[in-house]
Order: C-alpha cells, then structure tokens, then sequence
C-alpha cells in the first residue's frame, strides 16, 4: 500500500499515486487467481489421472474392452469439462446460467465420479423433490457437489452422505472424523488427517459465492453439516 498522504492529494502526484496503487491491486488479485486456478487443477484432475493410470495398467494384462475405453473418454472429456470451469472461475468471466432442477444436478455430479463411489462403497441418501429448480451454471455446481461427495468418502465415518433440500434451502451432512469448523472452507486450509490441499472446499466456497448462495458449515466434533440458501 502506497502513503496515505500521497494517496489523499488532490493533485497531478496524488492522482500518479493513485494510478499506481490500483494496478499494484489489480497485479496481486491476478497473482492470486493464477495461485488459486493452479491449485484447484492440481486437485480436480487428481481422481480422473488416478481412474485413466489404473485403466493403462489392466490394459497391460489384456486389450481393452469397449468398457474400458468408454471409461478412459468419459476421463478425458470430465478433465477438459473441469480446466475449462476452472479457467471460467479463475478469470471472473461472465458464467452462462439457467434454470435446471437441482435433483438432476446432483445426479450427475454423482455420476461424474461413480468409480470412486462404487470403489468405496458409500451411500449417498437423496431427499430432494424433483420439482425444485434452481438457476444455475450446471458444470460448476456439478464441480461443487462432486467436491463435496469426495470430501465425504474420504473423511465419513460411516460411509454414507444425506443431501436434503426444500424450495429456499438444503442441507449436506455426513458423519466425520474431522473437526469441523468454518476455517475448513477458507483458502488452503488442511488439517492433520488431510493428504491433500486444503482445495476442495475453499473451491465449493468460491462456487456458492459466485452462484450467489448463502452458506455455513456448522462447527461440530462428529457431524459435517453445511447449510446453503438459495
């Protein structure tokens, strides 16, 4: 931060110093964007490089079924999908939205990471009522719920997840080994039991705040609860 007594003159030097001052915060939100968009990729592509390494490796032992190589192009286009959000997000640009009901999103961010769900045998309960619908971007909000389904599997204590919503709220909760406080969903927050980042739910963070929802994780020793509004 440049002097406040040259920021506050009224003259050629003050509004030089101005000037400066603004393009020195425009450099560092850049800096900061290109920070969180390295490390949201690093994070996201983790699971479909993981899904596509362990397919090479079958592969070695027999040709690949058709299964297989479906498995392998559903990895490759759900990467592109994710860069291609994330670079949206990174960027602040305008993110197309519409109305879609909310079921079908959750639905298929599920989808989107079936392997991992069935590899862990964990079970998500849905009470979401088809006709609730929200206006959305549905790649982001698809990107978000499989943040927080991950999330789960990776710290519930009993393998399984509830997502429930009304016509202005829902909720997502699970039983965890965490201690959950609301730090958890701020930039590169980890805790002991955390392998990874600290990137998956300050980037849930980012796309609740850019859809324009309200949220709060509700601190608990057992219980991850985190309530939007819509």
């Amino acid at each position: 931060t440049l002097p406040a007594d040259l920021l506050s003159r009224d003259d050629a030097l003050g509004y030089l110093t101005n000037s400066l001052q603004n393009s020195f915060n425009d450099l560092a939100f850049a800096i900061e964007r290109e920070s969180e968009f390295t490390q949201d990729v690093s994070h996201e592509l983790r699971t479909p490089i993981a899904v596509m390494l362990n397919t090479f490796t079958l592969a070695q032992e027999k040709p690949l079924s058709m299964v297989k190589q479906k498995t392998l192009e559903q990895q490759v286009k759900l990467m592109n999908n994710r860069v291609q959000i994330l670079l949206a997000l990174a960027r602040t640009e305008s993110i197309d939205k519409k109305s879609v009901s909310l079921l079908s999103v959750v639905e298929e961010s599920i989808l989107s990471i079936h392997k991992v769900v069935e590899e862990n045998e964990f079970n998500i309960i849905l009470d979401i009522p088809i006709s609730i619908k929200v206006v959305v971007n549905e790649n982001l909000i698809t990107l978000m719920f499989a943040n927080l389904v991950e999330n789960a599997i990776k710290y519930s204590n009993d393998k399984e997840m509830l997502i429930q919503a009304s016509e202005t709220e829902m909720s997502i909760s699970n039983q965890t080994n965490l201690q959950v406080t609301e730090e958890l969903m701020k930039k590169s927050h980890k805790t002991n039991q955390s392998d990874g980042f600290g990137q998956g739910l300050f980037l849930v963070s980012r796309i609740l705040k850019s859809t324009g929802w309200k949220f709060k994780l509700s601190p608990s020793k057992t219980q991850f609860t985190l309530k939007i509004t819509f």
